[in-house]
């Protein structure tokens, strides 16, 4: 938040140096008030930016190791109006496509991590119990249990929905596995 903070001061200050020099290169004629008015300009144009590209330039910063399984709801604010025309992901969910593992003595089970990219907070990592066969998905908690064969005994098992996928992003990358690189 600091650097965004920095960064669009910078932005207003870069934006008030070309609107000067434009001034200037008019022989005055220009009214100074393009100066402030330029570096507001900037730096509200670089809000927009910034806020409505986060997700493709944080998804795409990732490697290929990791596969999108949601993205979370749009976000619409009055403290940025611009949202209403342009809604903005603040988080979305990954599959850690190297680390689905299958569960001993299991079949079509698997263990998998799921990461939540948010916005303004750490990364949140999860363990999830993907049944691939039922198409049913368990989030590994503080209270869950587990047999002597080490798979959980307890699980709350959920179907797998529009809005609940990590169980379809486990089994089609387990159907089509990717090139290790």
């Amino acid at each position: 938040m600091l650097f965004h903070l920095i960064a669009v001061f910078m932005i207003g200050v870069l934006g008030a140096s070309v609107a000067y020099i434009a001034f200037r290169l008019s022989g005055r004629r220009l009214s100074k008030a393009i100066i402030p008015f330029a570096a507001g300009l900037a730096m509200l144009a670089y809000s927009i930016w910034n806020e409505s590209t986060w997700f493709t330039r944080t998804l795409g910063a990732l490697p290929p190791s990791f596969a999108l399984v949601e993205k979370g709801q749009p976000v619409v604010s009055p403290l940025s109006p611009w949202t209403y025309l342009l809604p903005r992901t603040d988080s979305f969910l990954v599959l850690a496509v190297r680390a689905i593992q299958p569960l001993p003595a299991s079949e079509g089970r698997y263990l998998a991590q799921v990461h939540k990219v948010s916005r303004y907070a750490p990364v949140a990592k999860s363990s999830w119990v993907v049944d691939c066969q039922s198409q049913l998905q368990a989030e590994i908690v503080a209270s869950t249990k587990f047999d002597a064969n080490g798979l959980p005994s307890n699980p709350v098992w959920s179907k797998a929905d529009d809005h609940n996928a990590i169980a379809k992003a486990v089994c089609t990358r387990i159907a089509a596995p990717t090139p290790a690189k």
